[in-house]
């Protein structure tokens, strides 16, 4: 995991990349070359032990098969008679022979040394030499090397029966000098010659002394002979507990020694056939090792030389693409805080300098749109300040508008009553005024009756004085309903006007809100749609005005036309009571001129007919004046349902303004997140 984690950066990933891409190969060459010079320089070690043990093989066979041929001269030339000058002129023409010796069947024996020693041999009949001579009639025999006892050397000797075998002549050959040449022999620089006897005594001895291979006799030492395979698998597939395979049982081979310092060494081995001497050439694993070192340590020196420069060039390679990535890193957690100002400053050709490109461009882009973000949420936010503002403003003057109307419907309805009323009146004092035309005509026909109905004419003028000064008190009231017609036709006038004045500002404020709206594009789309439903019912409610506006202006002439007949037939009431007051007076002459009754009678009842007429017109015109009181008043009301619905639009319009205003109060403090 901590490996891992180690690895977890793109640096690391890379360097180790690099490392293992450089190190690795140079390692593989470097071994594949180490261990292909070890065993070069095992086989050169092995082929150079093999002709050195082979050299050595034929200097011992033209060592021995010299003395042999020697031996056999001597065995034919010597007799009986003169063995000891032969002797003696053999042993001083050869010095590496150290003795000669002449013995016959009887055990008569004739010596002769180059040294003064002379050897204690009581019994040379029971010899080794002796007996093997005798025992291979004709042959030059070999007998194992053995320490002189003259001269402490290791001899050997090498003795011939005669032809007749009634004598041996034996001759012992001094080994030390080819101890010596065998000796100087090296395999490399450590390794080196040793040859066994047949019995496994050490002719020459390794440089560490007569210790046999592993430490142990020769003969038990243990080894693998190298033309022996077969044996060898034999002796395997007996188990651990088969025999062992010595270095003995073979002609040749190879096997492993212990030196005394706990060296491992190998051994290979030949059988020289002509003495069965075990001839072993030495060489020495560390010797391989070491002559293969300066390969090894040329292949370090060139890894690590290149490993030096790859790591340099792996740490300015990394660099270049770790440093951007890091200031990339760095600019893109500043970016992701909010912080749009900064920058990325890579300075390259490459994909790394096109990222960076990119990257600074994906800021700046970032940064405009919530510049325009910002600028927009601070645009938004004071229009929708304003439209909550104008909407409130816009829903108080709608409900009192609203007020209002209801007022100028109330008013119209109480205008209609009292039009009705006054409608009633005039129709009563229709009626009256047809029963003072009935009063003046029968006036006139019973002008003879007038005295006896004197006292009931005076009581008719007197009733016709009451009802007129009725219908100049009814005509005053009509009067004053008229003139309070016309002050409130008047007030409604103002009223519409104040009407047609907040539907032009509502149908302004509209028109600002669709702007606004477009301005604020997505999020204002359902803002647009209420501007527009409010400029519709503006629209709505100023063609409202206009129809109401119109209607005022016919119930003003209407009016103005009931005011003038009203006037009029004031005047004619005035009149009418006047002649009542003079009829009363001309009753009270009647006993003095029915004539001059009869003509005021006659007076009278065109007079009645007039004010019939007039109050004709005056009905006409009190029936105009109430429809189009019923007209006012049902355009008030229908001004106040579009108030009403106007009062909901305003405030639904208010509502979503306020909404607005969150969600662009909502949208600045998102923006304030962002340092631009």
């Amino acid at each position: 995991m901590k490996i891992k984690k180690k690895l977890g950066t793109v640096r690391n990933r890379l360097v180790a990349s690099f490392l293992i891409v450089l190190l690795l190969p140079s390692l593989v060459i470097g071994g594949f070359a180490y261990l292909t010079a070890k065993q070069q320089v095992d086989t050169q070690l092995a082929n150079m032990a093999d002709t050195d043990i082979s050299l050595v093989s034929s200097m011992v066979n033209q060592y021995i098969q010299a003395k042999q041929s020697d031996v056999g001269l001597l065995s034919e030339s010597i007799t009986s008679t003169n063995p000891e000058t032969a002797l003696k002129a053999y042993t001083n023409n050869h010095l590496e022979v150290e003795s000669a010796i002449f013995v016959n069947s009887d055990g008569q024996h004739v010596y002769a040394s180059s040294s003064q020693i002379q050897p204690d041999n009581d019994k040379p009949l029971e010899s080794e030499y002796y007996t093997k001579a005798i025992a291979a009639p004709g042959q030059v025999v070999l007998t194992e090397p053995f320490t002189s006892e003259q001269s402490g050397n290791t001899v050997v000797t090498i003795a011939k029966a005669s032809s007749d075998s009634k004598s041996v002549v034996a001759v012992t050959l001094d080994l030390s000098t080819l101890q010596e040449t065998v000796g100087q022999i090296k395999i490399g620089d450590n390794g080196f010659v040793v040859i066994f006897g047949a019995n496994g005594s050490m002719i020459v001895t390794p440089p560490w002394g007569t210790e046999g291979p592993q430490g142990e006799e020769a003969e038990t030492a243990s080894a693998t002979p190298v033309n022996a395979a077969s044996n060898a698998e034999q002796d395997s597939s007996q188990g651990e507990g088969g025999p062992e395979t010595t270095m003995f049982e073979g002609d040749s081979g190879q096997i492993e020694q212990s030196s005394p310092e706990g060296e491992t060494r190998q051994l290979v081995y030949i059988t020289n056939q002509l003495t069965g001497w075990k001839i072993a050439g030495d060489r020495s694993p560390i010797e391989i090792v070491e002559a293969a070192k300066p390969i090894w340590n040329n292949t370090l020196i060139v890894v690590s030389v290149f490993a030096l420069l790859g790591i340099g060039m792996t740490i300015l390679i990394v660099c270049s693409i770790t440093k951007p990535l890091k200031t990339l890193n760095d600019v893109s957690g500043e970016v992701s805080r909010g912080d749009l100002s900064r920058s990325a400053s890579i300075h390259s050709n490459d994909e790394l300098g096109q990222l960076g490109d990119a990257f600074n461009l994906m800021v700046g882009s970032l940064n405009s749109i919530v510049s325009e973000v910002k600028n927009s949420s601070n645009q938004l936010v004071a229009a929708s300040e304003q439209l909550s503002a104008n909407a409130g403003q816009s829903a108080t003057a709608t409900g009192h508008i609203a007020e209002t109307i209801e007022q100028m419907a109330e008013g119209a309805d109480r205008q209609v009553a009292l039009v009705e009323e006054s409608l009633r009146t005039i129709h009563h004092v229709a009626e009256q005024i047809g029963r003072i035309a009935n009063n003046a005509s029968a006036t006139a026909i019973a002008t003879e009756q007038v005295a006896e109905k004197s006292k009931e004419g005076g009581q008719a003028i007197n009733g016709a004085v009451t009802q007129m000064g009725t219908i100049h008190h009814s005509v005053g009231r009509v009067s004053d309903g008229i003139n309070h017609l016309v002050q409130t036709s008047l007030e409604i006038g103002q009223i519409i006007k104040v009407i047609s004045d907040i539907s032009r500002q509502t149908n302004l404020l509209a028109l600002n809100a669709s702007i606004e709206a477009a301005r604020a594009g997505e999020h204002g789309k359902g803002f647009a749609v209420v501007a527009r439903e409010v400029g519709a019912l503006a629209e709505q409610a100023a063609n409202s005005a206009k129809q109401v506006t119109t209607l005022i202006g016919s119930i003003n002439e209407g009016i103005q036309h009931a005011d003038q007949s009203m006037i009029e037939a004031i005047g004619e009431v005035s009149k009418g009571m006047n002649v009542m007051n003079t009829a009363g007076q001309l009753f009270e002459e009647i006993t003095l001129s029915v004539d001059t009754v009869n003509s005021k009678a006659s007076e009278v009842s065109t007079m009645a007919d007039d004010i019939v007429q007039e109050t004709s017109h005056v009905v006409a015109k009190i029936e105009d004046i109430s429809h189009v009181s019923r007209e006012t008043a049902e355009g008030a009301q229908t001004v106040s349902a579009a108030t009403e619905q106007q009062l909901a639009s305003m405030q639904e319009i208010s509502s979503s303004s306020s909404y607005l205003a969150r969600m662009a109060s909502r949208l600045q403090e998102l923006t304030e997140r962002f340092k631009i």
